[in-house]
């Protein structure tokens, strides 16, 4: 996308020329929300942020004065002969005048080293406060310094008194010294997804987070007792825990009350991984496989990669563990027994369901609390336990007349949101299945949505499951046939490599089928695909057939492209694809 470039360039004498040409040794690079900040081995610093045409084109003109642009390079239009040998095709910038390109680069460079050498001091670690949580809506470069406090530096150094340089003195504050002796300095900082917290592990193994102006401390965890290293990497679970890694001892998760659990690593196991679940010791959990491991913090998971699997760690949600507390008495864990007794046989099951709706809104209150524990699961078993007691509640509201009379003639708010938490878990769980191998949480879902979900699923190349989801949700006309179009292709690719070995499908025969597929008519193999009945008298998307006609193309089915091509409605779409595939006459004649 981008050309490479040096976030750091090495100034050692010579030319301005020559000194872009050599990068500077890093220290560290955290990867952050919109980019990525680099620490030089000079002690210099940088901050990288990755753009697009998305982003307010006022954003990147408001940037500091030492800041410079890294676009991406294109074929030059002019400079480009006539002729059949694409080695002469130069590449240019491209221009940045009006509009800003699709994808470019902002270097801030941060004057640091020369911040640590008037102060006679080190950096150690770097954490990065993105744009959208810090005051001045730029991203905020987070430094730990050797003397045990913390260096907060703007993206406006040349404008920002003391080069936009504050030290937030939270040597008292950060660590188990108390204020007492020498501070130990920070090696390692995390924030947290919801840019609130910043997690501070010190240098004596001392875990500590603190809100992100260090006022006020939330948890401090000592760490010595297990090791006296430094963890390998650490970064959050959702909100409300950290997660660190250690190679001998595992991955340890401290949760907001300074309670843990820690999951061990064992190098000769390479077929263990996490259980998600509600595990709450080391025994009911298998050993991580593998000996390296990687943390990939998410909005309300971490994601544990290892050599043998991809594993999610999740807290156990608060709707959850209500429900399956020993001894709850919420209404959902109520209604939850009340609907394990009647699936027994027992006889109490009716009088304590009854018991639920002696309250006004306690009903509701049990199947939306149901419904929300359903969703955040992973086990089908405990999902379809959790909705039937839902469905269970449902039977009583409905001969309920108050609960009746607020929705007369519509289904009720408590029904809607269990047929679309169904709907959910369906898709969910089919992303889940092993075959896929595209494992999403409920908040993860609701943050991509169904249509990001469709669009993933093409880029995995998994088009026909999506295509079957698009079906199922009704996301519109445009999504399915894109995705019916994506599977198509996928189809005549597939067909391409097939034919190569036994010669049993001719061009027409995989042209008919693929525009069955495009249609929607060809013979479902998923149990998500819902036909709708109108679909067949609905128009086609344009540049459908043309999409497809590129695949083979590129597959190398020159006739299966051309008829495609003929069947293609939109003249646009044509053209471009006759350009494409070298048909230069066509593409005259047809516009």
């Amino acid at each position: 996308v981008l050309p490479p470039f040096f976030a750091l360039s090495h100034i050692k004498g010579g030319s301005p020329e020559r000194a872009l040409t050599n990068g500077m040794d890093l220290l560290e690079a955290c990867v952050f929300e919109g980019g990525v900040a680099v620490l030089g081995a000079d002690m210099n610093s940088a901050v990288v942020e990755l753009l697009d045409e998305f982003d307010d084109p006022s954003y990147a003109d408001g940037a500091d004065v030492s800041a410079r642009r890294i676009i991406p390079l294109v074929p030059s239009q002019t400079d480009q002969p006539f002729t059949d040998d694409q080695s002469t095709t130069k590449a240019v910038a491209s221009p940045f005048l009006l509009a800003p390109p699709p994808h470019y680069a902002l270097v801030t460079p941060l004057p640091t080293g020369m911040f640590a050498r008037s102060k006679h001091l080190t950096f150690r670690c770097i954490a990065v406060l993105p744009r959208q949580y810090a005051p001045s809506c730029r991203p905020e470069l987070f430094l730990s310094t050797s003397d045990g406090s913390v260096v907060v530096s703007e993206l406006n150094p040349s404008t920002s008194p003391n080069n936009g340089f504050t030290d937030v003195d939270c040597r008292s504050r950060i660590g188990g010294s108390g204020g007492v002796g020498p501070a130990s300095p920070i090696v390692s900082m995390s924030f947290a997804p919801n840019g609130r917290f910043l997690a501070c592990f010190t240098s004596d193994s001392v875990l500590t987070v603190v809100s992100t102006n260090f006022e006020s401390k939330v948890l401090e965890f000592d760490a010595r007792s297990g090791s006296s290293s430094p963890p390998r990497q650490m970064g959050w679970c959702g909100e409300d825990s950290v997660v660190l890694h250690w190679k001998n001892l595992g991955v340890l998760m401290v949760g907001p009350y300074g309670d843990w659990l820690r999951f061990p690593c064992d190098d000769d196991d390479i077929d263990g991984g996490i259980n998600v679940g509600h595990g709450n010791n080391e025994s009911s959990m298998r050993n991580i496989g593998g000996a390296e491991v990687y943390l990939v913090p998410e909005i309300d998971c971490c994601r544990v990669i290892t050599s043998a699997s991809v594993e999610i760690l999740q807290r156990v949600p608060p709707g959850t563990a209500d429900l399956l507390r020993i001894g709850s008495i919420e209404p959902g864990a109520l209604l939850l027994d009340a609907s394990d007794a009647f699936d027994s046989g027992s006889s109490n099951a009716d009088e304590a369901a009854r018991s639920i709706t002696q309250q006004d809104g306690l009903l509701e209150e049990a199947i939306l609390g149901c419904v929300e524990a359903a969703v955040g699961e992973f086990d089908v078993k405990v999902q379809k336990r959790m909705l039937r007691a839902a469905s269970y509640g449902l039977h009583f509201a409905c001969k309920d007349d108050k609960y009746r009379n607020k929705s007369p003639g519509r289904p009720s708010p408590e029904a809607v949101t269990f047929v679309n938490a169904s709907r959910k878990l369906r898709v969910l769980n089919s992303l889940r299945h092993p075959a896929t191998g595209f494992v999403m949480t409920s908040s993860q879902y609701d943050s991509v949505m169904p249509k990001g979900v469709v669009a993933r699923l093409v880029a995995a190349g998994r088009a026909s499951l999506a295509a079957s989801i698009s079906e199922y949700l009704k996301l519109g006309r445009r999504v399915s046939d894109y995705a019916r179009a994506m599977k198509a292709a996928a189809f005549v690719s597939s067909s391409t490599s097939l034919s190569q070995q036994s010669s049993s499908m001719t061009d027409s025969q995989i042209a008919e089928e693929a525009i069955r597929i495009i249609q929607g008519e060809e013979k479902s193999s998923t149990k998500l695909h819902v036909k709708d009945k109108n679909s067949s008298a609905m128009p086609l998307s344009s540049g459908m057939y043309a999409s497809v006609a590129l695949a083979a193309h590129r597959a190398g089915r020159r006739g299966v492209a051309d008829l495609l091509i003929l069947l293609e409605q939109s003249p646009a779409d044509k053209v471009h694809a006759l350009l494409a595939i070298g048909s230069h006459a066509d593409a005259a004649a047809v516009a």
